[in-house]
């Protein structure tokens, strides 16, 4: 299932960019296998400390077929409270993470009662949210009807945040966020993009450290 997840994602957004929430760790590492096993493509991760940053996908001959990206390293925090903060029209849902019934089917085929409170993380889901939840579900709470509308807004509250992050970026700088793939990196381009042509027109020689050997700037600097 997961494979055809992959194959479908890929065949479907060729060329394109996806971002996946906080993906770069745990996640990455339940998933990329299934990828790996596709035939016929090439990747190229981009790692830092232990986890992806980035991971280009292409086919046989070397192009691009799909790039993934960790929209945390963007924009670091939980995605309900980005989705707060930037204002979205569709916010975080409750889910009971922990909530299991006896097996996997049973847990998948569950359908009655909402399950009680000691299922859901606190820090996610108050008990105020779920007594609105309660009343709201009464014994009609089906586990995979649930899960269908809580990961489609999950998708969707991304998808608002990113637009609305790149919106911001670009009606202040000349960049492509599409291009960067980490806050610090946004950071750097914006300044080179904006402050480095400041300077340089004022004559003001500055060095670019991550593309010249620390060795070398020392020997013109004595010089």
């Amino acid at each position: 299932m997961l494979e055809q997840f992959w194959v479908d994602l890929i065949q479907n957004n060729r060329g394109k960019i996806c971002y996946f929430h906080n993906w770069g760790g745990y996640d990455s590492i339940l998933s990329m296998p299934s990828l790996f096993n596709l035939p016929g493509y090439e990747f190229e991760p981009m790692v830092n400390n232990g986890e992806v940053m980035c991971l280009t996908i292409s086919n046989s001959k070397g192009k691009t077929q799909l790039t993934i990206k960790d929209s945390i390293r963007l924009l670091p925090g939980a995605l309900g409270k980005l989705a707060r903060d930037w204002k979205v029209e569709t916010q975080k849902e409750h889910f009971p993470h922990y909530f299991y019934a006896y097996d996997l089917p049973s847990t998948i085929k569950y359908d009655g009662p909402i399950p009680p409170y000691v299922y859901f993380e606190p820090k996610r889901t108050s008990l105020a949210d779920y007594e609105i939840l309660a009343e709201q579900f009464k014994d009609n709470w089906s586990f995979l009807e649930v899960s269908r509308t809580y990961i489609l807004g999950d998708v969707k509250a991304l998808y608002q945040i990113m637009i609305a992050f790149f919106e911001a970026i670009t009606s202040k700088f000349s960049i492509d966020p599409l291009s960067v793939v980490s806050a610090p990196s946004t950071a750097f381009k914006i300044w080179r993009t904006v402050q480095l042509p400041k300077l340089n027109g004022e004559l003001l020689k500055v060095y670019d450290l991550s593309h010249t050997e620390i060795e070398t700037i020392s020997l013109k600097v004595r010089r």
